[in-house]
């Protein structure tokens, strides 16, 4: 009978060293992820500055858009609330079909280092240039456009 007892402790004792490691683990990998998780939210919510860069001229601040929220189509929306000219309704800037231009909403989206858990020291994009020209500049409002640049 003893030798069962003692085989009896030796699995309560094995199991409650299994049970303490296995809650040691979890706590650890909670923080971990935890922490990630909060970086991830601070970094989320960082604007993105939007310009327009008139090619060989000025550049006009537009617009600031969180991380979180920075999508194609929140920056053409963007694009379509600003003031244009009378009498025109749309703008054409061929920028925006361009590959440089998903790649810099791609950059800013996750950031130039995509594991933020290797590097402290990440860089991170924080801004938009959509390159234009001054024959695509010219259906905006100019005047408008210098107004919406100072306030930015």
């Amino acid at each position: 009978m003893s030798f069962i007892t003692s085989i009896n402790e030796f699995a309560s004792q094995t199991a409650d060293i299994f049970g303490l490691l296995s809650m040691i683990i979890s706590a650890v990998g909670w923080f971990f992820v935890y922490s990630q998780l909060k970086q991830q939210k601070k970094l989320d919510n960082h604007f993105i500055n939007i310009y327009l860069k008139v090619l060989g001229g000025r550049r006009y601040a537009i617009s600031r858009i969180r991380r979180k929220n920075l999508t194609r189509a929140e920056v053409q929306g963007v694009l379509g609330a600003l003031p244009r000219k009378k009498g025109i309704s749309y703008y054409r800037i061929a920028y925006l079909t361009d590959p440089r231009f998903f790649k810099a909403i791609e950059d800013n989206q996750i950031g130039v280092d995509q594991f933020p858990f290797y590097s402290k020291n990440r860089t991170v994009e924080t801004k938009i240039d959509i390159e234009i020209t001054e024959d695509e500049i010219a259906c905006f409002d100019l005047e408008a456009l210098d107004k919406i640049s100072r306030a930015n």
